[in-house]
């Protein structure tokens, strides 16, 4: 991230949890923290290249109900990073392989509620899994 970030004038960075495998490796403490290193990085390069640096990332959709270790990794970890002012704009993916949540209507309240009070966007996710049944980049759009 630092080569990236320093070699390259770049205007913003997209993590995607949402398509990196094993998600039981994650843990909250260690989303923060790759947060908070990569946050140091985009301060230095914001200011070499005089511009913001834009930090946006896509997770996975968990439902509301705590686990046994509390709330869920992703929605935990999103509501310390906007807290912390380590984020810009999230994405919740609404994809698993071979269907797409959208026709199950799943609310995302408790994605708008970790992000209440902060400067964090919460945008639809562009990739909604229409592609594999005919509705392509158009259909992705109208449900935008």
């Amino acid at each position: 991230m630092r080569e990236l970030l320093l070699k390259y004038d770049t205007d913003g960075i997209h993590l995607d949890f949402a398509r990196w495998g094993n998600r039981q490796a994650y843990d909250v403490p260690s989303l923060v923290l790759v947060l908070e290193q990569i946050a140091r990085i985009r301060t230095e390069a914001s200011e070499k290249w005089d511009h913001p640096v834009t930090l946006s990332a896509r997770i996975p959709f968990e439902e509301l109900a705590a686990t046994e270790a509390g709330e869920p990794v992703f929605i935990e970890a999103l509501s310390q990073w906007a807290a912390a002012g380590l984020l810009d704009r999230f994405m919740v993916c609404l994809h698993e392989p071979g269907r797409s949540r959208l026709a199950e209507e799943p609310s995302l309240r408790h994605y708008a509620d970790a992000v209440q009070g902060t400067d964090v966007e919460f945008w639809l996710d562009m990739y909604q899994g229409t592609w594999h049944t005919g509705g392509g980049p158009v259909r992705d759009l109208e449900i935008a």
